[in-house]
């Protein structure tokens, strides 16, 4: 398969009020990976709440320094920057 490009991807920081967003997204991308997870693992089951388990939690993504929050690509992507870019 030949290499394919995207054209005009905008990489924005996510703003704290998108938090609940993220949450969800990241439900979807935990629960993918979900599978690869070794059986009694906490990142292959779900908590008393039906949620993927995620121990720092999203709220330290805006407020520990160092850290960048979710960043959104056209609005679908999510990634999460624990350092600094390089």
């Amino acid at each position: 398969m030949a290499p394919y490009t995207i054209h005009d991807v905008t990489v924005t920081e996510a703003r704290a009020a998108e938090q609940p967003l993220l949450g969800r997204l990241l439900q979807l991308y935990l629960h993918d990976f979900s599978e690869h997870a070794a059986l009694g693992s906490p990142h292959g089951e779900v908590n008393g709440g039906g949620l993927f388990a995620y121990p720092p939690g999203l709220g330290s993504y805006w407020q520990e320094p160092g850290r960048v929050p979710g960043r959104r690509w056209s609005g679908t992507v999510l990634c999460f920057d624990s350092g600094s870019a390089a």
